[in-house]
């Protein structure tokens, strides 16, 4: 994972140069940092609730879903209110495209953090690694892809594929467990 990461930041670096490195860690880092804030635990609680088998995994998953689209919906909204405000006060020389598409990385983030904690609630380590590494690895392809061909507009979009990406592979990863209770 760490080799990917490598390769990750020396592909951003050489193709956009440092200024480009910054938006992007910036862009990357913004619906990471907002979700931590915004979940406030509860994907820890899942595993709590999978490790101590309080609940079921069908409720923990549609608990998971549920909570998912609630946080997406008010973080989201939120923030497209406030974008302009924030690239003119807070977060300068960064375009309103570009923090919009890191605005909606943020329910692919929620969820992700959602099925990591399902992984390891199930004490599926392997499967939590495994996921760990595909988000990495596909965020590599699509920047390689999309850096090489659109410069730092590629590099933007890269992070809403790459999540998204990650996202349907760790779904693939924990519908074995079986299907959504929703309360």
């Amino acid at each position: 994972s760490l080799v990917l990461i490598l390769l990750s930041n020396i592909l951003i670096t050489r193709v956009l140069g440092p200024e480009g490195k910054g938006v992007i860690s910036l862009l990357l880092a913004f619906p990471v940092i907002t979700v931590l804030f915004s979940i406030l635990g509860l994907d820890e609680a899942s595993i709590y609730f999978l490790g101590g088998k309080k609940y079921e995994y069908s409720e923990v998953l549609g608990w998971a879903i549920l909570n998912t689209l609630t946080i997406s919906t008010v973080s989201v909204s939120l923030l497209v209110i406030l974008r302009n405000w924030l690239v003119a006060s807070v977060i300068k020389n960064i375009s309103v495209e570009f923090l919009t598409v890191a605005i909606f990385c943020i329910p692919f983030q929620i969820f992700f953090q959602y099925e990591s904690a399902i992984l390891l609630g199930k004490k599926n380590i392997f499967g939590y690694n495994l996921l760990t590494i595909l988000r990495n690895f596909l965020l590599l392809l699509a920047q390689f892809v999309l850096i090489l061909k659109f410069n730092l507009r590629g590099g933007v979009y890269s992070i809403l594929i790459g999540f998204a990406l990650s996202t349907l592979a760790g779904i693939f990863l924990i519908k074995k467990f079986g299907k959504p209770q929703f309360p």
